[in-house]
């Protein structure tokens, strides 16, 4: 391990607006609302261990991922907290659920069956989240499966961590026809006379547009890397992407660039070589579409975009030169697309972005405004 990157191409992480984040969606909740911080696909790609004991200090209680393997090298590095697995877990897995203390979702009536047998058979409990499905059609019993959700309630070789659903986001008005049916499903767990659950229903927006729902626990994901902006929760996007310039070509009229000759120049230019490309996240999909801050100026980046390396006209940045800083996405703080910016101009979701960077960028974390650790390959 180096105390410096090996890169010019980084993925810096502010930890001090990870917990500021942290604690402004704190400050909507109600004292015993717990704080469930989503942190699958490696903490949306900012890097979930050095962030864990920002979320731990700032009040995060619960932790969930998507995956078996995301919840095994979280307990794998000593992350103690409680986890749950959001999707399905694989019958052939519960061995590792168990050891390693693992909540799961129930994703189906059969899923559950499959439970029970093999925790019937191996003498173990397993820790589970009832899903159920109000709208969103992806995992979970039928809301009104009254006889299945009774049936799990009662089985003695679960520990029920959680009842819980997903709100589609399409409108507050189906949002809350969601909410209703599953207000439904719990009417019959107390006409039934059986312990309460914890109740989690609200993802990163629902929490935000739909306070009367916050319940036993809200699940915050994009909202707490300020990857969502809403006027009711301005939050601060945690992550720039940064790299330098490596080199500076100056190139005649006419002159055409780069694999395929796709760019042609209309005026005498100067092309910057940037020392990242579509392997670490910078999409081929930005051909033609993509622009880059230098010294505060936003240019166009220009030809094809390789695997390791891009390029950008930088012909109208004054006294421009190897080593200067260019911001490719962040805060907009130094001329750049933010992370919702870029992701538009994609089509894809600004989760997405983040989850396509490439674990050879390395990832500096700074609190202070010092840096305090620095991931990288080696």
């Amino acid at each position: 391990m180096y105390d410096y990157p090996l890169r010019d191409t980084i993925l810096e992480v502010d930890l001090d607006k990870l917990g500021r984040n942290i604690r402004k969606i704190k400050a909507t909740l109600s004292g015993d609302t717990q704080y469930m911080a989503v942190v699958k696909a490696d903490g949306y790609g900012h890097g979930v261990l050095e962030m864990m004991p920002t979320m731990i200090e700032n009040g995060v209680t619960y932790l969930a991922v998507a995956t078996l393997n995301e919840a095994v090298y979280l307990r794998s590095h000593d992350v103690k907290l409680p986890i749950m697995i959001l999707g399905n877990t694989p019958i052939e897995f519960l061995g590792l659920v168990a050891k390693h203390d693992i909540s799961i979702a129930i994703v189906s009536k059969e899923h559950a069956d499959a439970i029970r047998n093999y925790a019937k058979e191996n003498h173990v409990k397993i820790k589970v989240h009832v899903a159920l499905d109000t709208g969103m059609h992806r995992i979970g019993l039928a809301w009104d499966d009254t006889k299945s959700l009774l049936e799990i309630l009662r089985c003695t070789e679960f520990t029920i961590s959680g009842i819980f659903t997903h709100f589609t986001q399409t409108t507050l008005e189906t949002d809350y026809a969601q909410f209703e049916k599953y207000q439904a499903a719990l009417q019959t767990i107390k006409n039934a006379g059986l312990p309460m659950p914890l109740r989690h229903v609200c993802s990163s927006q629902p929490t935000v547009k739909m306070p009367d729902c916050h319940l036993d626990m809200v699940r915050i994901g994009r909202v707490m890397y300020g990857l969502s902006a809403f006027s009711e929760l301005p939050t601060e996007i945690i992550g720039t992407f940064r790299s330098k310039v490596v080199s500076l070509r100056h190139v005649a009229a006419g002159e055409k660039i780069g694999y395929s000759y796709i760019w042609q120049a209309k005026r005498p230019s100067v092309i910057a070589t940037l020392p990242f490309g579509s392997v670490d996240g910078y999409s081929c999909q930005l051909i033609g579409k993509g622009e880059v801050s230098i010294n505060g100026i936003r240019v166009p980046v220009v030809g094809r975009v390789c695997m390791d390396q891009c390029m950008a006209d930088v012909t109208d940045i004054p006294d421009v030169k190897v080593g200067d800083d260019v911001y490719v996405w962040g805060d907009g703080a130094h001329g750049e697309y933010t992370v919702t910016d870029l992701a538009d101009i994609m089509g894809i979701t600004r989760g997405e972005l983040l989850a396509r960077i490439s674990r050879r960028v390395p990832k500096v974390f700074i609190k202070d405004s010092k840096v305090v650790t620095i991931t990288d390959l080696v």
